[in-house]
């Protein structure tokens, strides 16, 4: 007669703890890496239509027409969503000579990031989220 051997109701519920522990472990790792993986596409963004921004002053002279999404000749970029569509892009603030972008995240990239849900970037290279302060811009930049 053959024995068969096979795992006890003790051993198959001692792995399955600990396959709970470590998952409870790496999974917010996981999330915080995938936050700060996503709010990468609104930083590319924000540069990528600053460098927008200053060849559109090159040939018009001025800040203040420039638009993002509209539809018309002045649009520097097709759709105001950024590249992955985590967050929508914007221009704050605008006149001749001076501009304000940002990016607002969207969708759990709001739910998950909430310091850096809104990213700025002016014409002066001044980076910063929401708050302002000197540590989160760290933080989110």
């Amino acid at each position: 007669m053959k024995k068969i051997k096979a795992f006890t109701l003790i051993e198959i519920i001692i792995v399955l703890s600990i396959i709970a522990i470590l998952s409870g472990l790496v999974y917010p790792s996981y999330l915080d890496y995938i936050t700060r993986t996503r709010r990468t596409d609104g930083q590319t963004a924000l540069l990528e239509l600053a460098n927008q921004m200053e060849n559109y002053y090159q040939t018009s002279h001025t800040y203040a027409t420039a638009t993002i999404g509209t539809g018309n000749h002045t649009d520097l970029r097709e759709k105001s969503t950024t590249p992955e569509g985590w967050y929508r892009l914007s221009i704050t603030h605008q006149n001749k000579y001076h501009y304000t972008l940002q990016a607002t995240a969207q969708f759990s990239q709001a739910e998950n990031d909430p310091h850096c849900k809104n990213l700025t970037l002016n014409d002066l290279g001044e980076k910063q989220p929401a708050s302002a302060q000197q540590h989160q811009t760290d933080k989110c930049w």
